[in-house]
């Protein structure tokens, strides 16, 4: 009795993984080529129309406006016909190398295994798109997502059969073949179809994948969702060492091209931990090719698609998502075209290709946690060299460069701007140093401590992060401008801070935290808090941070996931103890504000309204708070009563900003039960049973959950440690006056 299909199909899928997997997993450790080439072809863009014809004329003049030429859209059976087939044939028209992806319903391609009538409209669509747009540069790109099977509706038997069924009517026209295209970083899947078109005789030219990297977040970091974390470190498994396996799988099989045919970072995932969705998306696209670029594994990237809500790199201002993401079908495009907004993403875009094409990686210098620097050369010897760091990350530019290097070079921003040496920085936020000729470029110097402190920044366009360092001190200076910018330098040294009379001393215990006026803005004010370093501190820096960095540090990821908290403006630590024994903080004063420690108070003393504000008004305004801290992922670990500030808004709502962070930790997923549950005890101590059940039953709401029976057990601990602290605090001073 004959084996079922599936059967068959699988066994013969684990028998090729059995024999291509070790050779092909030893690819992805292989170092990129010292020397890759990046075609003038290498740079990809996924298109669609609308029934507008202005829409074709939109992407057109912007695919111009990139200097872009490869182009892939999605052909589906209602296309001829439609506005589909119109813009099709002015991309043609017009001369750009188009490649097609043929897409067929999810309900047509469960019949490709046992209906007949099935293949044949399938058959019948192939030969009209071959017949159609034949021999006029069109590639053809068969199936779509089959590793998908929710979104593509292929089963391996139904994708093997349409695909053999494509394969045939375009070998007869003489088209190129891409395929099998997988969706996201799945080599399993890659190998097991690659093998079974290799035995049914229909192996594609061209290799496809569609290499998303968003689900890590950053471009550089390691898959640990491919194969855990110690064995993504062990394969070496970033953008880089995945392109590499696939092209390994490639060269497996023998096909001589690998193209990555849809990549792009949703809005939603950057949006789950951070405010600067625009700004990441473009800085992620930039490092995402300069890095493929670099690696030579990938012959092309189509990025895409152009125009999206969530993915575009011009947003169509429509809300409303389509049924199959667009990875599976970007069959047209919404909106009115009037109302279409270039992103950042797209002058990133516009940018690499034209700087990057046609040239070839010469050089890299790779430190996860110092700058990456990439260098790329032009056939006219021109030399460009793209420099950043990983999220977070900062460092001098200075310390990669020689003030004479820096002297002949041209500073680009990721936008295409020109940016001077003094004001460029190295940040997550790619630049790019261009000379005219290659030999004025000195070696990249070591990195030095600058380039190891784990100083973190916020993303915005409004300031500048300025490293410090003498002989005693070393930090970093917010700059809004280069207006007094030595005055301001040395006015907040702390040198200079200890001479200054404090407006009032806030706190003065462990930490001393005082206020002053900003030197060289006297109608502001500013927050220092000054705190006693230990030895470990100072003699081993990499090993424990100073209270000082960890401030800034955390400020610093609290604006960056939209969590309010004060400015940083400036933090200061000793190179070594002998210097001083302190490090400072400063932050900006936010006048006219509440700590919630007092509205707390009158609501348990029986008000309910504070200075005019009901108190259901005040406790959503920290419910919603906390529930988007948590959510972004930030543990805030000492959120008393007394960190939550509370003031009234420009529009007469309410700002809630959070202080005292340095102990917080992040996350990059929301916060569980407990964790959220220990930040709430400790804010609702000040609170009767009654105000903390509104208080916490508004947050548990607003998550969509119910506050539970036993809610009230943690809170009631935390009373009795608190009593209990308090009290032995009482015997310890009272049996010291005793001894005294």
């Amino acid at each position: 009795m004959p084996l079922p299909t599936q059967l068959r199909l699988a066994m013969a899928g684990g028998a090729a993984l059995a024999r291509h997997l070790p050779p092909v997993l030893m690819g992805a450790r292989h170092s990129p080529p010292s020397k890759a080439k990046v075609a003038r072809e290498f740079f990809g863009l996924n298109v669609a129309s609308s029934p507008d014809p202005a829409c074709d004329d939109f992407v057109v003049d912007r695919l111009r406006a990139l200097g872009i030429t490869q182009v892939r859209i999605d052909l589906t059976y209602t296309c001829f016909g439609s506005f589909v087939e119109r813009f099709t044939r002015r991309l043609l028209d017009e001369h750009f190398v188009v490649m097609a992806h043929l897409v067929q319903p999810p309900l047509e391609a469960h019949g490709m295994v046992s209906d007949p009538s099935a293949q044949n409209r399938w058959s019948d669509f192939v030969s009209r798109v071959c017949e159609s747009f034949g021999g006029r540069t069109l590639s053809i790109e068969i199936g779509t997502t089959p590793n998908r099977r929710r979104w593509s509706g292929y089963s391996y038997a139904g994708y093997l059969r349409a695909f053999e069924i494509a394969f045939k009517i375009a070998r007869a026209y003489g088209m190129e073949i891409a395929g099998p295209n997988i969706s996201d970083f799945e080599p399993l899947y890659n190998l097991i179809f690659l093998s079974l078109l290799r035995a049914h005789g229909c192996l594609p030219d061209i290799h496809t994948d569609n290499l998303f990297v968003e689900r890590m977040i950053e471009p550089e970091a390691y898959d640990s969702r491919a194969a855990g974390k110690l064995g993504a470190r062990l394969l070496g498994l970033d953008l880089v060492g995945k392109a590499n396996l696939l092209k390994s799988i490639s060269d497996r099989f023998l096909i001589g091209k690998t193209y990555c045919t849809h990549v792009s970072w949703s809005s939603r995932r950057i949006g789950r931990l951070q405010d600067a969705i625009e700004d990441k998306q473009a800085d992620y696209l930039v490092r995402y090719l300069l890095l493929a670029a670099s690696s030579g594994a990938l012959a092309r990237v189509y990025w895409g698609p152009i125009v999206g809500h969530r993915e575009g790199l011009v947003d169509d201002a429509v809300s409303a998502y389509p049924c199959l993401p667009r990875v599976v079908l970007f069959e047209r495009l919404y909106g009115d075209v009037r109302n279409y907004r270039e992103r950042p993403a797209f002058a990133a875009l516009a940018l690499v290709v034209r700087l990057l094409s046609g040239s070839e990686c010469s050089g890299r210098s790779v430190d996860q946690s110092g700058p990456r620097v990439l260098e790329f050369t032009h056939p006219d010897g021109k030399c460009v060299h793209a420099v950043w760091m990983r999220d977070r990350r900062f460092a001098d530019l200075r310390t990669s460069y020689s003030e004479t290097t820096l002297r002949g070079a041209e500073i680009l921003d990721r936008e295409g701007n020109e940016i001077s040496a003094r004001d460029a920085t190295l940040s997550e936020r790619p630049i790019f140093l261009i000379w005219r000729e290659r030999g004025c470029v000195q070696p990249i110097t070591a990195d030095g401590e600058e380039n190891r402190s784990h100083i973190s920044v916020f993303s915005t366009p409004r300031v500048r992060f300025v490293p410090y360092g003498d002989a005693s001190w070393r930090g970093t200076i917010v700059l809004e401008s280069d207006k007094n910018r030595d005055q301001r330098l040395r006015s907040l040294l702390p040198d200079s801070l200890e001479r200054v009379q404090p407006i009032s001393i806030l706190r003065n215990s462990r930490n001393r935290v005082y206020l002053v006026s900003d030197p060289t803005r006297l109608a502001r004010c500013v927050v220092i808090k000054r705190s006693r370093e230990s030895a470990l501190a100072s003699l081993a820096p990499r090993l424990q941070r100073s209270n000082a960095l960890l401030g800034w540090n955390n400020a610093c990821e609290m604006l960056r996931r939209g969590v309010s908290t004060p400015i940083p403006i400036a933090f200061f630590e000793p190179v070594t103890r002998e210097k001083s024994k302190f490090s400072y903080f400063l932050c900006e004063y936010i006048a006219e504000a509440t700590s919630a420690r007092e509205i707390f108070d009158a609501f348990a003393s029986g008000k309910v309204e504070y200075r005019g504000f009901q108190k259901r008004t005040l406790y959503s305004a920290i419910a919603n708070f906390l529930v988007k801290m948590h959510t972004r992922g930030v543990f805030h670990r000492d959120l008393s009563a007394g960190n939550l500030l509370l003031k009234a808004g420009d529009r007469d709502d309410i700002d809630v900003i959070v202080i005292d962070t340095s102990r917080a930790r992040f996350f990059d997923r929301p916060l569980g039960r407990r964790r959220r549950v220990s930040d709430l005890m400790r804010l609702c101590h000040p609170l009767d049973w009654q105000n903390r059940r509104e208080l916490v039953g508004l947050y548990f709401e607003l998550l969509g959950t119910a506050l539970g029976h036993g809610w009230r057990m943690p809170f009631t601990y935390y009373d009795w440690k608190h009593i209990a602290k308090r009290r032995l605090r009482g015997a310890q001073t009272q049996f010291l006056r005793m001894i005294q």
